[in-house]
């Protein structure tokens, strides 16, 4: 089916008046921010008390997750191979 101009449904639109003024609002603007004074310690936005130690900890904590979560995954996959006596060499 093709689309035609004379096959489109004509919409009312409403007219403007020419000589009448434009309505205008004003919208208020955001104040503009203050400079801030830079920071004595430095760029790091990490606190004080995170130092290498948390980082360390934290890497450890990770790590160990993800080992777990490997562990898991092989077991379940070591399980499917045996009960489909599928043989797999790494």
């Amino acid at each position: 089916m093709l689309i035609t101009e004379d096959s489109l449904p004509e919409i009312s639109t409403p007219k403007i008046d020419p000589n009448s003024e434009a309505i205008s609002e004003e919208i208020p603007l955001p104040p503009e921010p203050q400079p801030q004074p830079p920071n004595e310690a430095g760029s790091n936005t990490r606190t004080d008390s995170y130092d290498w130690r948390g980082y360390l900890i934290e890497a450890a904590s990770k790590t160990r997750k993800r080992r777990q979560i490997e562990d898991k995954a092989q077991t379940r996959f070591e399980r499917l191979c045996r009960r489909f006596h599928i043989e797999v060499t790494n």
